[in-house]
């Protein structure tokens, strides 16, 4: 195309890299059948790795512009013309563009969608009743194009096949250009005699079921009877600072010691992980664990994952349950007797993933499920509750019902009536168990060992009966009622003149009305701010705001 010109557009949306120190390592045309220019991609890499990838079109004004153009039937396939000439020819699919360009080179017919991201938006018609061989990137994105588009061609009645990248010693990361790079001498023989396997797509006929008469039944083995039981998801929710930390680390004592429950049932002797995101193991997690007396031997805290990057050199890592459940199963292959997983709070550890969309909820929390069921143990996920509190209980499970409906018993964690120390612990949905009664407790502060001081739960020894929706109810009301107390104290307060901020949450205090109450009511009632120099207890002053004037002028 005369009007290409790939400087022009380098200087025009490049500048900065250039001068930062990419290079232009690549322009990949995407062309229609005819070789015509639809589009283009341009490739920058910098030393270090980073890349910059960008699309270039012609507008309707003939001028360039950074983004694809639209698309009526998806977007077209790299190498287009090649693909037109098909006729019984394999062709290999690759993620990204110079990849393809390396198989071309080696006298294959090649093609992509472009990005990991790319393959639902692409349209592969021209591939159908195709044999096809992927060569998957040996990562968790590469794995995700290959199964997509896996799944589009299975529906083109091609013959799918994957390059068996565990085969090729690779790092995690590793891709064609690792491998080629590695074997500078393969030619298209060597390539086309590697080993192959079928992608774990299953075709609709291969069902696999079971006669009802010929399964064996067995009973729920509980944890906590008819609360908790082993081979399950389990869910305790609740608002910050209603003792969710407290409530783990006191179950954590009583499966490590094997004493009783708070309602009495029997507790078999286990051992314990934790994943926790949010508490620090030294000076949080572990002091509570010893304030609650639970057994230290039997506690294992995972910190973190170890990931083997492209350079050989390995990065520590949160765990990530769409990735890393095969070490958690062999780490529970290691240990030996785990009765329990608590993972607190489960939204750290799902990845990116929108928890507003039920399937991808689902989809992830599989495999945690199917995890629980083979090694027997109870699953228990941390969350905090939405702040929509107009919902209902169930729906305010951190951000999607997906969650609860995954699970096969949830707790809610409220606090009790107005100014009381006492929290519930109330059944929000038990499909195995008892669902009609809950527990309560208060948190004491306590010390361990080298004068660091901690809390601790005692529960109260009666049952409660009031249901979850019940209590988030009240639980709201108290919240609207304590807002209104805040509001008549701060117009008594500042009736007559300002008052010094820190003096006001001073006297708040002494007639228990909470910081976050008074914060909230001065928001409601507008209360002005001032700042003032050389005050002793700080330097914002509060005021009324002023009155209108209701008075008629005559």
């Amino acid at each position: 195309m005369d009007n290409l010109n790939i400087n022009a557009l380098l200087k025009t949306y490049a500048s900065k890299q250039l001068n930062k120190g990419y290079k232009l390592i690549g322009t990949h045309l995407y062309e229609d059948i005819n070789g015509d220019l639809i589009y283009l991609r341009m490739r920058l890499k910098h030393p270090s790795g980073e890349k910059w990838i960008r699309p270039f079109h012609l507008d309707k004004n003939n001028l360039w512009v950074m983004k694809e153009p639209s698309f009526l039937r998806g977007k077209p396939l790299y190498k287009l013309p090649l693909l037109a000439k098909l006729s019984d020819e394999t062709v290999y699919i690759t993620e990204g563009e110079t990849k393809v360009d390396a198989l071309i080179a080696l006298g294959f017919y090649a093609t992509t969608s472009g990005s990991s991201n790319s393959a639902t938006d692409a349209n592969w018609d021209i591939l159908k009743n195709t044999n096809v061989i992927i060569w998957p990137d040996k990562d968790k994105a590469g794995c995700k194009y290959a199964r997509e588009v896996t799944e589009i061609l299975s529906q083109l009645n091609c013959n799918v096949q994957w390059i068996d990248t565990d085969e090729l010693n690779l790092p995690e990361g590793g891709d064609i250009i690792d491998w080629l790079q590695k074997n500078s001498a393969v030619n298209k023989n060597d390539i086309q005699n590697l080993k192959l396997i079928s992608p774990l797509i299953q075709s609709q006929h291969n069902i696999n079921y079971r006669i009802a008469a010929d399964i064996t039944i067995k009973p729920i083995d509980w944890l906590w009877e008819k609360r908790f039981a082993k081979g399950k998801i389990s869910f305790i929710s609740g608002d910050a600072g209603v003792g969710k930390s407290q409530l783990t680390a006191n179950m954590a004592a009583t499966i490590t010691q094997g004493n009783d429950w708070p309602d009495q049932t029997k507790c078999n002797p286990g051992k314990v992980i934790f994943l926790s995101a949010e508490d620090n193991a030294e000076d949080t997690l572990v002091p509570r664990l010893m304030a609650a007396g639970a057994d230290l031997k039997k506690i294992v805290i995972i910190d973190s994952v170890k990931r083997l990057i492209k350079n050989e050199n390995s990065i520590e890592d949160l765990f990530d349950i769409n990735a890393d459940i095969p070490e958690l199963a062999n780490l529970l292959g290691s240990i030996q007797g785990v009765s329990a997983i608590f993972i607190d709070p489960i939204t750290a550890y799902v990845g990116d993933i929108d928890d507003s969309k039920n399937t991808q909820v689902r989809a992830t929390l599989a495999p945690l499920s199917k995890l629980a069921e083979l090694h027997n143990i109870s699953i228990i996920c941390i969350s905090h509750n939405n702040k929509s509190k107009n919902q209902s209980a169930i729906h305010r499970v951190a951000g999607s019902i997906a969650y609860v409906a995954a699970s096969r018993a949830a707790y809610v964690v409220v606090k009790g009536k107005r100014n009381s120390p006492i929290r519930l612990f109330l059944p929000l949905k038990n499909n195995i168990g008892n669902d009609q009664t809950g527990l309560s407790y208060s948190i004491e502060e306590c010390q361990v060992e080298n004068g660091i001081i901690s809390s601790r739960i005692n529960w109260e020894s009666s049952c409660v009966a009031i249901s979850a929706e019940d209590a988030l109810s009240d639980n709201n009301e108290n919240e609207k009622d304590a807002v209104d107390e805040a509001k008549d104290f701060l117009a008594e307060i500042l009736a007559d003149s300002e008052q010094n901020a820190v003096d006001v949450y001073a006297e708040a205090e002494k007639v228990s009305i909470s910081a976050a109450s008074i914060k909230r009511a001065r928001k409601e009632l507008g209360i002005k701010s001032r700042k003032v120099k050389g005050i002793k207890n700080g330097n914002w002053c509060w005021s009324l705001p002023k009155k209108e004037s209701t008075e008629e002028i005559c």
